[in-house]
């Protein structure tokens, strides 16, 4: 199987989707990661996240950035990490380094997939170094809202990753020509839940599954963000990340469409005149998607010994 490029960009530690998007990229074998950057908040905190997870799945290998730390954020599995010290990490990190994205990118033969699960305030800077580094890229973004807006909402509404920095959106829209964006119209409704849950607690000692677990209580206690929280016993959170790793195991399941798309000075994504992207608008086979993320969490065979 021949790989795919990836540097993942993600505000990992806020909501907790990023997490579970984190690790199930680390196990898909469509992937090549080259490069995972941690991005706006408390990026020291994000990268703990980020080394542990790879220590913990033998995924080292895996280069970190860490961008420049803007607040203190929503630290909300900070207990995860308490006893976790960067200076022992086995791995790579670079922190805030903006030539490794230049080195890795161009050092790729093919075509480098940014896989975007936050604001775009990391690619923002990187674009301002370099302002043609990422014109040949292929991005993949979490990001707006077309038609719908958040769960249970008929019309569209602004969305975090956007409205969190709309000029760095809104730059990055418009120096790429490959973009396919998706939006909460298609992602709200991810929720891992029924027969498909209960196989993951049947199997918390799975090194995934247990990480995945292990953060999500953490989480359900500490969050003090907007997002929703479901009961910990019967369902996972809307996991709105996951979204653009489906695009990445099966695109023709997707229903999409190319529009033009601008961002008002609210944060909202209108269909409008500015930037032609491809958007993600619905998916035919769900079910094959959920049937895919437990297989490939379970696929891990070693038990954690703690």
């Amino acid at each position: 199987m021949k790989k795919i490029p990836v540097i993942i960009d993600t505000d990992i530690g806020d909501d907790i989707d990023d997490t579970w998007a984190l690790i199930l990229a680390l196990l898909m074998d469509e992937l090549d990661i080259k490069l995972i950057s941690v991005s706006i908040g408390d990026t020291k905190y994000k990268a703990k996240l980020v080394a542990k997870i790879l220590e913990r799945l033998k995924k080292t290998h895996i280069p970190i950035y860490i961008s420049k730390k803007i607040d203190d954020g929503n630290p909300s599995q900070q207990k995860w990490v308490k006893d976790f010290h960067l200076k022992d990490y086995p791995g790579i990190i670079f922190d805030n380094e903006h030539e490794v994205f230049k080195r890795i990118i161009l050092g790729t033969k093919e075509k480098m997939t940014m896989l975007c699960l936050g604001p775009m305030t990391t690619i923002q800077q990187i674009m301002l170094v370099y302002p043609n580094l990422f014109s040949k890229c292929r991005f993949i973004s979490m990001a707006g809202a077309i038609h719908k807006g958040y769960i249970n909402e008929d019309k569209p509404h602004v969305e975090y990753n956007v409205v969190q920095d709309i000029q760095a959106f809104r730059d990055v829209l418009s120096h790429v020509d490959n973009f396919v964006l998706a939006p909460l119209d298609v992602c709200r409704d991810i929720i891992i839940k029924g027969n498909n849950y209960k196989t993951l607690l049947k199997h918390d000692r799975k090194i995934a599954i247990k990480t995945i677990l292990e953060n999500y209580e953490i989480w359900q206690q500490d969050y003090q963000g907007g997002a929703l929280k479901f009961d910990y016993k019967d369902s996972s959170t809307i996991l709105y990340d996951l979204v653009p790793l489906f695009y990445l195991m099966s695109s023709e399941k997707f229903i999409n469409e190319e529009l033009l798309i601008s961002v008002t000075h609210e944060g909202r994504t209108v269909i409008g005149e500015d930037n032609k992207i491809i958007c993600l608008l619905k998916i035919n086979d769900i079910d094959y998607f959920y049937d895919r993320t437990i297989k490939t969490l379970l696929k891990v065979r070693k038990d954690y010994n703690a």
